[in-house]
């Protein structure tokens, strides 16, 4: 009995380090995209800043159980001049979610916000293609910044940004 006991506590610990390692990743990827944008978009720090913590909450809230370092995330958004509101997709092959921010707080969304060959045109870092996706119209035109982010399997991440304008998705 007290091998039982001392198996799960092993178990128990393990599954919390492995939990904390995966957050602190995911913090330090929400951080750099955070401070990279910072760099271009000093005039929506307040709005970047939010959009931040709530990845961030988004994660220990355990919404994005598909999240793994062994494989490219993708993170688009969306910001709304008109509305005020920000539209952001995080997906891997294993998952995806769709949000909106509205002030300090986000909902969740039904649906995927893009379609899968938009998906496939980011996931596949197609800058080229990306203008056949303009002109499609579900809500205002927003301007647009995807990230990728490639995991290296020596530890580590790098973080690829491209930004477009006046985008409309379907």
């Amino acid at each position: 009995m007290k091998i039982i006991k001392n198996v799960i506590s092993v178990c128990l610990i393990f599954s919390c380090f492995l939990s904390c390692k995966s957050q602190n990743g995911f913090n330090k990827v929400s951080n750099t995209i955070y401070k990279n944008r910072l760099k271009n978009t000093k005039e929506y720090s307040k709005e970047e800043k939010i959009s931040n913590s709530i990845r961030k909450e988004i994660f220990k809230n355990n919404l994005l159980s598909f999240y793994s370092e062994s494989e490219n995330l993708y993170l688009v958004e969306g910001y709304s001049i008109e509305s005020g509101y920000s539209y952001i997709m995080i997906w891997n092959s294993k998952g995806v979610i769709s949000y909106k921010i509205d002030n300090e707080s986000y909902s969740i969304l039904d649906e995927p916000l893009f379609n899968d060959d938009f998906k496939s045109i980011i996931s596949k870092w197609d800058i080229n293609n990306i203008n056949n996706f303009k002109g499609k119209k579900l809500i205002g035109g927003l301007d647009m910044i995807a990230n990728q982010v490639i995991f290296k399997p020596s530890g580590g991440f790098e973080i690829k940004q491209m930004s477009f304008e006046e985008f409309q998705i379907d």
